[in-house]
Formats: C-alpha cells, structure tokens, sequence
C-alpha cells in the first residue's frame, strides 16, 4: 500500500480491484468453475445457483435474516405484515422441500 492506503502490486503500480468471488465454491473472475460459469447475482456463481441449491437456499436465508435483524433494529418492524418475515417463511419452505 501506498501512504494514501491505496493497494499496490508487487512493481510498484496500482493493484487492479479485487476480484469477485462466490461465497459457495470460490471461483472468481479469473478462475471460473470447470466448465464455465458467470455470475447469477453478487457473490453467487451461475453454476452453484443451479447445481448447489440447498446452500444457495441457506445463503440467501442468511441474507434474509440480516436484512430482518437490520430493520428490527432500526426499528421498522412494528407492523402486522413483514414482507421479510414472508421471505423467511417461503425461504424455509423451500429448504424443506428441497431436502426431502
């Protein structure tokens, strides 16, 4: 790093950004899965959305349950219908479906 913190590569020069990764099997930009992949959303691979869904499902009810655990604690969660409660309801569904 510079004295501004900006990254730098091994010859002195700006480090390009980091790359994408997917939080499921690893692969990047630059080192995609066997086969080919792209990307399906942020930080999920197009193959792991199609071929590892159980733990797609378990990320994107993790996310979930962040964003609800954020609105709670700003304190938006008073009302009757919480369109988050619903996804974590659908979400959990869809996990059990999925592993019978």
């Amino acid at each position: 790093m510079d004295n501004k913190g900006t990254a730098l590569n091994e010859g002195g020069g700006i480090a390009p950004p980091t790359e994408r990764t997917c939080r499921i099997c690893g692969c990047t930009d630059s080192r995609a899965c066997e086969g080919g992949c792209g990307w399906a959303m942020p930080g999920i691979c197009s193959k792991c959305i199609t071929e590892r869904v159980p733990e797609c499902l378990d990320l994107l009810i993790e996310v979930i349950m962040e964003i609800h655990q954020s609105e709670i604690d700003a304190g938006h969660h008073g009302d009757k219908t919480c369109s988050t409660c619903d996804l974590i309801k659908v979400a959990r569904r869809m996990e059990a479906a999925l592993r019978k």
